[in-house]
């Protein structure tokens, strides 16, 4: 983007009393509220390998010799960042007559764009969760489906009882029973008493925080506990596409496989002027957004 005093107009001219900006002047870091997990690495690459567990231990008689048993591997994936960035050029007429320290100001306004983009990327792990078939361990796998590669066992991590689960508090229970059936690559039940968070997009926000703020079954003459407020987290996330679909995920970040990793930290950096004399800054970003496990996750497209 490159500033001269005919592009920028009326802002060196002294009649301005207030000069604003439609954007907001500033945005909110939700990356981590969406994935919970956020790595940071030096590596050019970051590389992921899952394994499956041990099985329930065996009987075995006295005399004999004790069962053994082994990790087994299961997939493994090396991830690239995306790069992201940004230049800003401004001649020298502009910074001789920058009456209301514009330029000055675009550094912020730089940094706050980048972090625009990377509540955009950790949002796209849920708003492609359903058609992406790039952001994961597995190649070819949606974020959310019925039929994840689990080593042959069944592995879900969308409703049980169809795709299109409106949210409220009956649905709350039905996601949590569902990721509590989640079993291992063994077979095996994978305990979890933690909290849930769940993620909703703003047209939502209300019917949260019902949800959150009711003793009893919101919405119903129901006389019933609020059994959906019990470990549950809710947060409204404004990046969603849809007004519908919302999401969860354990709120333990070791028992759930999304993810954001930082190869590369924000950063702004002033450039030699050249020939045409302007002043040069560029702005640069390396990150990633995925997932490297199905389990301790659950989405649904709403209704």
């Amino acid at each position: 983007m490159a500033f001269t005093e005919t592009s920028l107009g009326d802002i060196g001219h002294l009649g301005i009393d207030k000069l604003f900006k439609v954007e907001s002047e500033k945005y909110t870091d939700y990356s981590e509220r969406i994935v919970g997990t956020v790595l940071k690495t030096k590596q050019s690459y970051y590389k992921m390998k899952s394994l499956a567990g041990f099985g329930p231990a065996e009987d075995f008689a006295e005399g004999a010799a004790a069962p053994t048993d082994d990790y087994q591997a299961l997939f493994v994936k090396n991830f690239y960042p995306e790069r992201i960035g940004k230049m800003i050029e401004f001649s020298d007429d502009v910074a001789w007559s920058d009456q209301y320290r514009i330029i000055v100001g675009l550094q912020p306004a730089i940094a706050k764009s980048f972090m625009l983009k990377q509540n955009l990327i950790a949002a796209s792990l849920d708003n492609l969760g359903f058609t992406s078939t790039v952001a994961g361990m597995v190649g070819g796998e949606t974020l959310y489906q019925s039929g994840h590669s689990n080593n042959g066992y069944p592995l879900s991590n969308i409703s049980s009882t169809g795709s299109n689960l409106a949210f409220g508090p009956l649905a709350i229970e039905q996601m949590k029973s569902d990721m509590r059936n989640q079993v291992s690559a063994r077979g095996d039940i994978m305990p979890y008493d933690g909290a849930i968070t769940v993620k909703v997009p703003v047209a939502l926000d209300g019917r949260a925080w019902a949800i959150a703020n009711s003793e009893r079954l919101v919405g119903t003459n129901n006389n019933d506990k609020a059994y959906a407020r019990w470990k549950i987290e809710f947060e409204t996330i404004p990046y969603y596409t849809s007004n519908t679909a919302w999401f969860a995920r354990y709120s333990d970040n070791e028992e759930q496989g999304l993810f954001m990793i930082h190869f590369k930290p924000y950063s702004i950096e002033k450039l030699s002027k050249d020939e045409r004399l302007f002043n040069r800054y560029v702005a640069s970003q390396k990150l990633l957004a995925g997932w490297r496990d199905a389990h301790g996750t659950w989405g649904t497209v709403g209704a």
